[in-house]
């Protein structure tokens, strides 16, 4: 199996059997699918299977994030995550742990570059590339595969300058190598690294040799004691001090708090615009209402008034004014009989004078059948009964009230006055007629004037009655051109009406939208700051299991420094316990014990007597 992406050739030792010859770089470069390679990177590089499962670790890290290039973050996380190359890198002084959560970091928080739907494949980084192909040429020179102890190599010694070994700088402790073991002296303080211990000087021992036997010895002899070089205290880096990967947590979490302060601030910002809205929409409709209200007002007072109009010219009258109105023309026709009554009194005279005259000119007094018509047309009384036929139709089509029965009474006695009034003027009808034969044979053309003031009459009549007819019928137009203005300020009104109660109810769908999206945010800002509550919280636990399993080394170094402490003390104890006399003496400084013959092998063969003896 080879490298995933299409743009780094990878080879194995399974896979290809390299030679000097296939190991030189090639310089022509071939086309392949993602872009051209360079001249110093188109051959194939012969790699291990741990540095391949390296690589293609960081391939896949790199399209799971949707990474443009495959590079070097990539791959130190990679080296963390295989076991072979975590071991390759804690050998040479790197935390493999806090390695692994900042590029982890790093890599997260990138900005994906969208690979066409997911279809496309990152490229190789040209720092990786350089990188293998260093290793491989450091391999070359051994006639092998690239490790990844050339891969460190190339990445702590030659390139040191490539994009990206920052992160692997800050997580690599410079400890040199002891060429040879040093002696373990106590420790006195608190280590949170390798303990490194200073040379100890070897204690000068010197014996005092006599050729014979002191008798007494006043004086022990002196053995210089140990001295131990302290060594200068130097500076180690706390494990609880912040790291970049607690900065960059820090700064990402002030970044969010920034972002939801922002978004706190635009909300309330919107907040207001919207409430400014609001009461300037609340003050232009109540001073529309206003105006409304005040043309209204204006318009009711005149619908009002043209209603009292109408009702007034339209209402029936009523028995009272009908009653009143029977009485002033009762009045009127008694004011009209008097009259008529001296009239006739005076024509009579005038007629018995125009008879005496005329018998005494004993001239003939026959008056023609057309005059006596013409007179009597003259004095005809048939539309006075026709009014009155009218009324009494009127009145007896209404309903009957009260007022009913006096009308009725008040008519049988007009009826009565004017029957006797035709009686007393048929009566004097004969005298009339022959008078009036008389006037008109003595005077044919006597009633000539009357006939024509009497058409005078009738057409002043007419002529007024047309005039009125006309005036009623502009006044009837008018009235319906008001109607008809008052039925399209109506139907206007109420469209504008429907309008303003139509955009009143988009301004509150709006307002409840608005309210209701207000409330999706802030539970949804209520849930992410849930979210990041329990995010922190499993955060803080993972970090204070790290804490306890950071504290296991160095309690598991102080004990072996306890350790190292007593073996230290019972080897000077032993070495002293050397120089004394009883060990001089008996070459042993348990001489007590060793007097006594061992009893452990008779021991052991009792038991095993007892062993063979036991029943099975």
């Amino acid at each position: 199996m080879g490298y995933r992406g299409e743009d780094l050739d990878l080879r194995t030792p399974q896979t290809w059997s390299a030679t000097p010859a296939d190991l030189a770089v090639s310089s022509d470069a071939g086309v392949i699918k993602n872009g051209q390679r360079t001249p110093s990177r188109a051959g194939p590089i012969w790699v291990d299977d741990t540095v391949l499962a390296c690589a293609n670790h960081a391939y896949d890290v790199a399209l799971a994030h949707r990474a443009g290039d495959v590079r070097l973050e990539h791959f130190l996380h990679a080296l963390t995550r295989i076991d072979a190359a975590a071991e390759a890198l804690e050998a040479r002084g790197v935390r493999v742990a806090a390695l692994r959560r900042e590029s982890a970091t790093i890599i997260a928080s990138e900005i994906p570059v969208g690979l066409a739907n997911g279809k496309g494949t990152p490229r190789r980084s040209e720092e990786l590339a350089d990188v293998l192909q260093l290793a491989a040429s450091i391999a070359a020179r051994r006639n092998g595969p690239a490790t990844i102890d050339d891969v460190l190599n190339v990445l702590f010694e030659q390139r040191t300058d490539v994009q990206g070994l920052a992160l692997l700088a800050r997580h690599t402790m410079r400890v040199t190598q002891r060429e040879s073991l040093e002696q373990f002296p106590p420790l006195s303080r608190y280590a949170t690294e390798v303990p490194r211990y200073a040379q100890v000087e070897r204690p000068v021992e010197r014996y005092v040799r006599v050729s014979a036997p002191e008798p007494v010895r006043t004086e022990p002899v002196r053995v210089e004691q140990v001295r131990y070089v302290t060594e200068t205290p130097r500076t180690f880096r706390s494990e609880y001090a912040g790291t970049a990967t607690d900065n960059i947590q820090n700064t990402r979490i002030e970044a969010l708090e920034q972002m939801v302060r922002a978004l706190s601030n635009d909300l309330a910002n919107e907040r207001q615009a919207v409430s400014g809205l609001l009461k300037d929409l609340s003050r232009d409709t109540q001073a529309h209402r206003d105006d409304q209200g005040r043309a209204h007002s204006g318009l009711y007072e005149r619908i009002d008034m043209l209603e009292q109009v109408m009702t007034e010219a339209r209402t029936p009258v009523s028995n009272d004014g009908l009653a009143d109105q029977l009485l002033n023309l009762e009045v009127t026709l008694d004011q009209r009989l008097k009259e008529l009554s001296q009239g006739w009194s005076a024509l009579t005279g005038r007629l018995q004078d125009l008879e005496t005259s005329l018998r005494q000119s004993g001239n003939d007094t026959g008056v023609s059948t057309q005059a006596l018509e013409r007179l009597a047309r003259s004095f005809d009384m048939s539309p006075v009964m026709n009014r009155l036929d009218v009324i009494e139709e009127a009145m007896l089509s209404r309903d009957a009230n009260r007022n009913e029965n006096a009308v009725a009474d008040r008519l049988k006695s007009l009826e009565g006055e004017i029957a006797r009034a035709l009686a007393a003027n048929t009566a004097s009808t004969g005298r009339m007629e022959t008078l009036i034969s008389g006037f008109e044979r003595k005077t044919p053309d006597f009633a000539a004037p009357v006939v024509e003031r009497l058409n005078v009459l009738t057409n002043a009549v007419s002529g007024q009655q047309s005039a009125a007819n006309d005036a009623a019928e502009r006044l009837a137009e008018r009235l319906s051109a008001v109607e008809r203005a008052l039925a399209g300020e109506i139907e206007t009104a109420v469209a504008k009406h429907q309008a303003y109660a139509n955009d009143l109810g988009e301004v509150h769908d709006a307002l409840m939208k608005l309210n209701q999206n207000q409330h999706t945010l802030a539970g949804s800002i209520d849930q992410w700051r849930t979210d990041a509550a329990g995010d922190v919280a499993t955060i803080a636990n993972r970090l204070a299991n790290l804490d306890r399993d950071n504290e296991r080394p160095i309690e598991t170094l102080n004990a072996l420094s306890t350790h190292m402490d007593t073996m230290n003390r019972m080897m000077i104890e032993r070495y002293h316990r050397r120089n004394r006399f009883w060990y001089w003496l008996f070459g042993t400084d348990d001489w007590i014990g060793t007097s006594w013959p061992s009893q452990a092998e008779a021991i052991e063969a009792e038991r095993q007597r007892l062993k063979l003896q036991r029943p099975v």
